[in-house]
């Protein structure tokens, strides 16, 4: 689902491309010519993507509303629900909640006559809700998502509704769904899922006290996100680990984990997280005493590559961090 610091589409084109691929073919299996328009939305999608791959958040969202506008002069309901589905997405990742909500809204309505989309849709339309914090609303979509869905995605429909009982404060809940999401995400080899419904566990352990299953949780988790090269997830592992040393009150321990996200964050090319993680690295030295480590963490702080993310110069100016697993 999430697997770099900047914004991606993260539905995977495989679902335009079987849909483009069924309206291309005609009996004997001999390829018909497809509409203009039809071609021309293929074509934005497929740029969209590359642009979004290569960070380019605000190209890929241009072209994904000319594909759009191609696929929705010749009513292509099912390439209008990719777009959408992707706009809000896109904007949802950078914040704008309530542009993702209207796109969001809109690829529901057309799911009522392709039901086979519904599941992404509400999978989408329960993120939405979730980064608003109705809860309520979210459970509602993120339950229609795992209702909607066949078998292999099940575990990716669950890790989120564990997500959403967790933030709503239904913790026995949670922890049955991420067990549940767990299997079913190593049944299918789905890696990335696999350390999201550890995390989520992980988490859970550690807000009940049991620290030495947090611990092995979160390691299990980096684990498999070392393996996938997650650069983003493996920084938030480190933090979780990080927090886990602290709660043990091992500063060293809690140090060396913070210092290996800032790390794996600067090498991302991700200044607004490594400057969140430098300045509790910051606060863990002069807390303890240790002047020389603290000035350390500043002066990282001021090389940060701030023009590739925003570097805020304290946590009050700083952007909210993702709250994602």
């Amino acid at each position: 689902m999430i697997s770099s610091a900047r914004s991606k589409i993260f539905w995977a084109a495989l679902a335009l491309c079987a849909t483009l691929l069924a309206a291309c073919s005609a009996g004997g299996g001999k390829p018909a010519l497809r509409p203009e328009a039809q071609q021309r939305a293929a074509s934005l999608f497929e740029r969209a993507l590359r642009a979004q791959q290569k960070g380019q958040s605000g190209q890929a969202e241009q072209l994904l509303r000319e594909s759009l506008a191609s696929s929705s002069s010749i009513e292509d309901n099912p390439a209008r629900i990719v777009a959408l589905v992707n706009l809000a997405r896109l904007n949802r990742l950078r914040g704008d909640n309530p542009a993702a909500a209207d796109y969001a809204d809109q690829a529901l309505r057309l799911c009522s006559l392709h039901p086979e989309f519904m599941a992404e849709a509400a999978y989408e339309k329960a993120h939405i809700e979730l980064a608003l914090d109705r809860h309520y609303q979210a459970l509602i979509w993120a339950s229609r998502a795992l209702d909607a869905e066949g078998e292999a995605l099940m575990g990716v429909r669950r890790n989120l509704l564990a997500r959403v009982q967790l933030a709503a404060g239904d913790g026995n809940a949670a922890a049955r769904s991420a067990r549940e999401a767990l299997g079913e995400n190593r049944k299918s080899g789905q890696a990335a899922e696999e350390a999201n419904s550890l995390r989520l566990l992980g988490t859970l352990a550690a807000d009940n006290g049991d620290l030495e299953s947090a611990d092995a949780l979160f390691l299990e988790a980096l684990g498999i996100d070392k393996r996938i090269g997650a650069s983003v997830r493996i920084g938030l592992d480190l933090e979780k680990l990080a927090d886990v040393a602290e709660k043990r009150r091992n500063l060293k321990l809690t140090a060396d984990y913070l210092e290996r996200a800032g790390s794996v964050y600067r090498s991302a090319g991700n200044g607004t997280k490594a400057n969140l993680v430098l300045q509790k690295l910051e606060a863990l030295y002069r807390d303890s005493g240790d002047s020389i480590g603290a000035e350390k963490a500043r002066r990282q702080r001021e090389q940060l590559p701030c023009g590739q993310a925003p570097c805020p110069a304290s946590a009050a100016e700083s952007a909210r961090p993702s709250s994602k697993p």
